[in-house]
């Protein structure tokens, strides 16, 4: 009697345990990690060659109270560059002299009006308010546009892990796209990878996402092949996006045809049209001086041999010419030698000099 009286209270205390467990469980679902997407600060993030990313950081503001959905346009400079290169052809002549030749450029990036894609193009300065006169430099699929919700078990109850939505709302109500980079278009055979042959991005990679006091910042890697030689030219790109904040305070240039030879280091943005050649207003880039603008020195030796002292030489150069034709007040520098260490050379947020010292390369 004594020893089934003991196990049947060895019996009772394991179902009580039992119970208490399946209370715990029945009370406090299991939790997991919420979304990392919602936990971080970032606008973007790339995985698997997917590049998910908040439409305002593109300038689209979505009211959920209003459903309204405003955009507010903003200008990118853009460019990319192959920072490094592989394959069998590695190092042959001019398929490889290319890591420091930068593509440039100034669009406003929008998104399609029936939600497929996400569209940048060249601003057109001669017809600044007549969008669909630019010319289309490139396009991203848009694989999905969604929001974040908690999910649930399969009582209803909530848990600690959330979900993409992408069935319910206009999907222009939807805060977040993800964007498909392994198969971005370039329409511009110009200024796309590998010029007329063009190229594919085979993994997008090493996304960064930053604001530059209130600039916006969107770089990310891509491994390419050549799109005739195939694998045979290989190289990682760096894309870069930068947004631009108009100084209110600063002056335009007219450009003068009679003064093109002393404006080698600059470019024409664009021009009026006027129906009269004599009367065609054309404007020039130039620098923004107002404040000095940081140069980085990339890739410099790093040693006693002074190499990195000829960087410096350059800047106190430009700085002596910027000065004698009266661009800045005398004593005043227009560049300094920025102090800020990149990963990247190419870096569109730091105007850079920088170290070559491979023959093909700086062929």
């Amino acid at each position: 009697m004594k020893r089934c009286f003991a196990v049947a209270i060895a019996s009772l205390m394991l179902s009580f345990s039992v119970l208490i467990m399946t209370s715990c469980t029945y009370v406090t679902p299991e939790a997991e990690d919420p979304n990392p997407e919602l936990q971080s600060t970032e606008n973007c993030a790339v995985r698997d060659g997917v590049l998910s990313c908040k439409k305002s950081f593109f300038g689209y503001d979505i009211s959920e109270s209003s459903r309204e959905v405003t955009y507010s346009p903003k200008t990118w400079l853009c460019g990319w560059a192959p920072v490094t290169q592989s394959g069998g052809w590695h190092g042959a002549g001019g398929l490889s002299n290319t890591p420091y030749r930068s593509r440039h450029c100034n669009v406003e990036i929008r998104i399609s009006k029936d939600g497929s894609e996400l569209q940048a193009k060249l601003i057109n300065l001669n017809f600044p308010n007549d969008y669909d006169r630019w010319q289309p430099l490139f396009s991203i699929p848009i694989q999905s546009h969604y929001y974040y919700e908690r999910d649930v078990d399969s009582r209803g109850r909530e848990l600690n892990k959330f979900k993409k939505v992408s069935d319910r709302a206009n999907w222009k109500l939807r805060p977040w796209m993800d964007l498909d980079l392994k198969n971005i278009k370039f329409q511009d055979v110009f200024k796309r990878p590998y010029g007329f042959w063009g190229g594919q991005i085979n993994d997008a990679f090493d996304v960064e996402v930053t604001t530059e006091g209130d600039k916006a910042f969107l770089a990310f890697s891509g491994s390419m092949t050549h799109g005739l030689y195939g694998s045979l030219v290989s190289h990682t790109y760096r894309f870069n996006f930068l947004e631009i904040k108009d100084n209110p305070n600063f002056k335009p240039t007219p450009y003068n045809k009679r003064n093109a030879k002393h404006m080698n280091i600059l470019h024409i943005l664009g021009y009026q049209p006027t129906g009269n050649q004599a009367q065609e207003v054309n404007w020039a880039a130039h620098w923004d001086v107002s404040k000095p603008v940081e140069f980085c020195l990339n890739s410099f030796p790093d040693d006693n041999r002074g190499y990195k002292k000829i960087g410096e030489e350059v800047i106190d150069e430009m700085n002596q010419a910027m000065e004698k034709i009266g661009a800045v007040e005398k004593g005043q520098k227009a560049f300094v030698v920025s102090k800020r260490k990149l990963k990247y050379d190419f870096d569109l947020r730091c105007p850079a000099i920088t170290w070559v010292d491979d023959p093909i390369l700086s062929f």
